[in-house]
């Protein structure tokens, strides 16, 4: 986002969008774990992320059901985009480079556990979860419920600002994982695959 500003491809200010024709944008961070500025931000990032994998498998079906099975999709999967002439490979000095970046002690995630601060002339909203485990506030939760008695039944109710004036936190009544999964969200794409093999019969 920083980048695309500071190239004037894009603009923040509504004014610019109309005036100069150029593209607005619109930052949504959700559930930004990197943004924690706790003082032990590294052991809550860090507990929190294993305490919302058990939370998950235990509490949500959906985890339970994915979580399992992914090696047999995968495999699936594989299996037929090669009939499909498409064929993944990767060797072992690949896996490695690759395990550097996106395993547990790899430069990723070791850079969200140390912090990953945010442009403070960025505008931007962030979309936080009240029982995220790895962004846990008690003086933020306090705010959001003085919100609720102060705006209640609007979108009032679920917004603060925090740390950087142009820079809004929604607080939603979740954990760590957004709940994208849900059922409705399968019968679309059990819909979905039935067309796909209509077609493929047509």
């Amino acid at each position: 986002a920083t980048a695309l500003l500071d190239k004037g491809f894009v603009t923040q200010s509504r004014e610019n969008a109309s005036i100069e024709q150029q593209p607005h944008l619109t930052l949504n961070l959700y559930t930004p774990a990197g943004l924690n500025e706790a003082a032990l931000r590294k052991l809550q990032i860090s507990l929190g992320f294993v305490a919302e994998g058990v939370f998950q498998l235990a509490a949500n079906p959906v985890v339970r059901k994915i979580a399992p099975n992914e090696g047999k999709f995968l495999e699936g999967l594989k299996t037929v985009l090669k009939k499909e002439g498409i064929e993944a490979h990767m060797d072992e000095e690949q896996t490695e480079r690759k395990n550097k970046v996106t395993s547990m002690m790899g430069s990723i995630v070791q850079k969200l556990i140390q912090g990953v601060p945010i442009d403070p002339n960025l505008v931007a909203n962030k979309l936080v979860g009240t029982v995220d485990p790895t962004l846990y506030s008690m003086e933020r939760n306090r705010k959001l419920a003085k919100q609720k008695e102060t705006h209640p039944n609007s979108l009032g109710s679920h917004t603060i600002r925090e740390s950087h004036p142009n820079q809004r936190t929604f607080g939603v009544h979740m954990s760590h994982t957004i709940p994208f999964f849900r059922e409705s969200e399968f019968k679309r794409w059990d819909k979905v695959v039935g067309k796909v093999e209509e077609l493929k019969k047509k």
